[in-house]
């Protein structure tokens, strides 16, 4: 058990404890508080139904993140490596076969170890010449078919197993992504290219003789055919010597003792020892033991830290919208029972005997609305996941083949039920607390409460208060920005409880309520989103809550306006008037319940609302990103690119890139860049790339004033780089054949178009052995389809097997993926609207026994049973109306706020739609659930419901 989850238990043992203790000592008071809780069975079930959004919403954030967390380290460590636990390389540079036969002859490696193998690792492009079909970015593994045995057999989609040993000679395996990227089938003719830039750099002949292969079968993404999961053509070893014309090799695999998920620990065991042995070969080249799947499965687990922050903190904005719901409930609960509460005070139940009498009623009904809530939460937990599932998969493409896995882990469900519940009760019991506060004449009689008398006292007061204003200035000089958050949230609630006797309450709230919604803003524009995943998104949800909740303040504290414009709208319509004018007065006179409705809408709306920004903000601008060019070639086979004759005349202007490609460790400051195998394209810039850059930045480094000041200091330094593998400001490592090559990234391009590391050839010196490609980009003709040229260079070239894509194409393909991405969290939010909804229908079945006796005089003095039902109905609609302002409002800023970082500043902008479809289920929802409550109440008989009390 993790001390987390045990801290959790702990907490939820010692709340339920005490509530148990103290309904054993209090058995009249358990007694009422559980008729309470079931005397009204319909009210009951709303009221679990309301409160069960809150632990659904934390256990489908947990069991969602367990599942992306557990497939990405299923994905990118268990089935992308295999039964290779351990391998032994100098960075991609060749050396002796002996060096692998030298090693698994040791007797200490033998006694650790499960297999040895000497392979090949190289990149290049492939083409089949049946189809006539060719692609780049084509991995050549090239394997030892005699020592093939404990790294697994190839199952082939036939059925067939294979070790490779009964392969003939030019038969080689494909992995499934690549055939069905050219729709490859066994006995098809298949041919390989990769060119080295030199002869002798990395041991491999530049310009190798061609070879064709025979493509023996298709291998199952499992087992030693699942390696890399992407596009791959397993040839036995002597066959990929032969095609990259050389008679070493630059890897050597090693599997520990278990299984391909159960043998981290004999891989650990054996990892120094491997380094022991290593030193004493006589390989020619450095060789580095890398303990490459456990280092990948860390930077899996590390990677999903972002998606597990960013899932708790947008399920926290959804838990305070739920505890605003339930503040509201008891708070109207109260209202109801204040007789009752007056009496059983005049008999001698004390305030604590009240407050327990509210907890107790409160801990039956969320203990059901978690148990409820957590078999809610699994359901939805799968849902996202799998969405989040299907936003990876678009960012990784067709190249890469990403399975997800639902997770469902028992100390999961039980830290989503634990935390729901002992949340819900810790509110109830701040919410009764509250409410117990009363005057037992003027509850027994049901009359407002008198006006609190000044204590006689201040001096408690004051001291608090310079405690609190202390502590708020020292938060705000400490340099942490969710210190500073709070400590100008404290500095502002003291300065507001100091001046209050000052000033009207309207203006009090009003000046309060800017000051937090200012604060609040202000910090999420100072705020670095690339600090740290944890640090941002707690203050981005303070942020968040805070600014809704100041707004909603002032809008309750305003409601005057709303009631003053619809009284002018009365004059020319005097039915509407009398029909809309007691609901919204009814409004304005209780700004507290009113703020609390409103807000639950106003936290939801918020952020939906800033998503239909971030949806217009990075949809991808073809002209500028792709900074005038329609086409990209790419082409990881040949160091150069010829246009075909029949679309020469069709081109503008072309720019072509040599393109190193780098395969191997990476590491960095950002979440996602530390991989043990990483292929990275280092694209080099020629003289003029500030006059003429190949494309244009998404973002880049404040310390540079244009994108053409980034591009001139990238000239003139080889340590900095333009990637989009980070972020600027960030650190970047390759290793290099002398060590950890750290570059600075001063800015990045946008995602989809050439992925990859821009440098000069001075910035890549260490890297001038890699494997030489091209990268072109090609600006067509006015009136020329870049997709039918695209097409044209693809069926032209497919010797080479080139990719060749349409700009707009491949933004397009980016932006689906940050739209799948944004469409997970968009999920989790309307699951808190259903929070808001159920909030107004509580609301409105406590109106129908709270204004009984108030609807009973107005039907007496003339009101119709069409004006009480359009007035409740109006009253319900006002209330989400406002809160979907103030969540408009704060969604806009916060999303201006987010673009006004952004370098590239595409333009902004709202999604209507998007934001269009959620108010317009908002008021459909309001409309059902307050229409049977407001039908009920226009059919209340006058003379009995003047004559009501409670």
């Amino acid at each position: 058990m993790s001390p987390l989850l045990a801290f959790v238990l702990l907490l939820f043992a010692l709340a339920y404890g005490a509530v148990a203790v103290f309904a054993f000592r209090h058995k009249l008071l358990g007694r009422l508080a559980y008729r309470e809780a079931i005397r009204r069975r319909g009210q009951a079930l709303l009221v679990v139904a309301g409160l069960m959004i809150g632990t659904a919403t934390i256990t489908a954030a947990l069991v969602s993140a367990d599942s992306v967390g557990d497939s990405s380290v299923d994905a990118f460590a268990y089935r992308n490596w295999g039964y290779v636990d351990l391998t032994v390389g100098a960075s991609n540079r060749f050396f002796s076969k002996d060096a692998a036969a030298q090693l698994a002859s040791k007797p200490e490696v033998r006694r650790v170890t499960d297999g040895v193998a000497a392979g090949i690792e190289a990149y290049g492009s492939t083409s089949d010449l049946t189809t006539r079909q060719g692609t780049s970015g084509v991995t050549l593994v090239g394997f030892d078919p005699g020592a093939q045995r404990p790294f697994g057999a190839y199952t082939l989609l036939s059925g067939r197993r294979t070790y490779g040993t009964d392969l003939l000679p030019g038969q080689v395996l494909l992995s499934r992504v690549l055939a069905d990227k050219l729709n490859v089938r066994a006995g098809d003719r298949l041919a390989f290219g990769g060119e080295s830039q030199g002869p002798n750099t990395l041991g491999a002949r530049s310009g190798a003789p061609p070879v064709e292969l025979r493509v023996a079968g298709v291998a199952k993404l499992e087992g030693p055919g699942g390696y890399t999961l992407s596009s791959v053509v397993f040839a036995p070893l002597e066959t990929a010597q032969r095609l990259l014309g050389t008679d070493q090799i630059n890897v050597i695999w090693i599997s520990a003792p278990g299984g391909i998920r159960d043998s981290g620990p004999a891989a650990e065991a054996a990892a120094p020892v491997l380094r022991r042995a290593v030193k004493s070969l006589d390989a020619g080249v450095r060789l580095i033991v890398t303990e490459a799947k456990a280092r990948e499965a860390d930077a899996a687990t590390a990677n999903t830290v972002f998606i597990r922050a960013l899932l708790i903190g947008m399920s926290a904005l959804v838990v305070a919208a739920g505890a605003a719901l339930v503040v509201n409930l008891i708070g109207m609960l109260a209202e109801e029972r204040r007789s009752r509460m007056g009496v059983l005070r005049a008999l001698g139940l004390k305030r604590r005997g009240l407050v327990g009498l509210a907890v107790i009623e409160g801990a039956w009904y969320s203990l059901a609305a978690g148990l409820v809530g957590v078999v809610v939460g699994m359901g939805a937990g799968r849902f996202i996941a799998a969405r989040f599932g299907r936003a990876f998969a678009e960012f990784a493409g067709e190249d890469f083949d990403f399975e997800f896995h639902y997770s469902l882990k028992a100390p999961t469900v039980v830290a989503g039920f634990a935390v729901g519940t002992f949340l819900t009760l810790l509110v109830v019991f701040i919410a009764a607390r509250r409410t117990s506060r009363m005057t037992i004449t003027a509850a027994i009689r049901n009359l407002p409460e008198p006006p609190a008398e000044k204590s006689r006292r201040p001096w408690p007061r004051r001291i608090r208060l310079a405690v609190f204003g202390l502590v708020g200035a020292a938060g705000i000089l400490m340099s942490s920005a969710f210190t500073r958050l709070v400590g100008g949230i404290a500095l502002i609630l003291v300065v507001a409880a100091v001046v209050k006797p000052k000033l009207s309450p309207r203006t009090h709230s009003t000046l309060m309520g800017l000051a937090l919604a200012g604060l609040s803003f202000g910090m999420i524009a100072g705020q670095d989103p690339n600090a740290g995943a944890q640090l941002f998104f707690l203050v981005f949800v303070i942020a968040m809550l805070t600014a809704v909740f100041g707004l909603t303040i002032l809008a309750s504290a305003n409601l005057h306006v709303a009631e003053t414009v619809v009284g002018l709208l009365g004059k020319a319509f005097s039915g509407l008037r009398a029909t809309l004018r007691p609901p919204l007065a009814y409004l304005a006179r209780r700004p507290t319940r009113t703020g609390l409705t409103t807000g639950v809408f106003a936290v939801v709306v918020g952020m939906l609302s800033l998503f239909a920004v971030f949806f217009v903000i990075f949809r991808p601008s073809y002209e500028r990103f792709g900074n005038g060019y329609d086409v990209r070639v790419l082409s990881t086979g040949a160091a150069s690119i010829t246009l075909p004759s029949g679309v020469r005349s069709e081109v503008a202007r072309s720019l072509a890139l040599p393109t190193l490609g780098y395969i191997g460790p990476t590491d960095g400051d950002d979440a996602f860049s530390d991989s043990e195998r990483t292929f990275v394209p280092l694209f080099v810039l020629g003289a003029n790339a500030a006059g003429d850059p190949p494309v244009r930045l998404d973002q880049r480094d404040d310390k540079y004033g244009s994108d053409k000041a980034v591009w001139e200091a990238v000239a003139r330094d080889p340590r900095l780089v333009v990637t989009n593998f980070g972020t600027p400001g960030q650190r970047f490592t390759l290793r290099g054949p002398d060590g950890p090559v750290n570059y600075r990234i001063i800015g990045s391009q946008p995602f989809g178009l050439l992925d990859g590391m821009f440098g000069t050839e001075r910035t890549f010196a260490q890297f001038k052995g890699a494997p030489l490609g091209v990268s072109m980009l090609i600006d067509v003709k006015d009136g020329v389809d870049a997709t039918a040229v695209a097409r044209k260079i693809e069926s032209g070239l497919f010797g080479q097997g080139v990719d060749a894509d349409s700009v707009q194409k491949l933004l397009d393909k980016a932006d689906r993926a940050n739209r799948a991405f944004f469409s997970t969290i968009d999920v989790l939010m309307r699951m808190g609207l259903i929070v808001g909804i159920l909030s107004l229908g509580i609301v409105a079945l406590r109106i129908v026994v709270e204004r009984r006796h108030v609807i009973g005089v107005l039907r007496a003095l003339g009101y119709k049973k069409l004006h009480v039902l359009s007035g409740l109905m109006a009253e319900a609609a006002v209330t989400a109306t406002i809160g979907a302002v103030v969540g408009l409002t704060v969604g806009v800023i916060m999303g201006y706020v987010f673009y006004r970082q952004q370098d590239s500043q595409p333009g902004f902008g709202i999604d209507f739609a998007s934001i269009g479809g959620v108010l317009g289920l908002i008021y459909v929802a309001v409309l059902l659930v307050t229409l049977g409550p407001a039908w009920r109440a226009s059919r209340l008989p006058p003379a009995e419901a003047v004559r009501y009390t409670e």
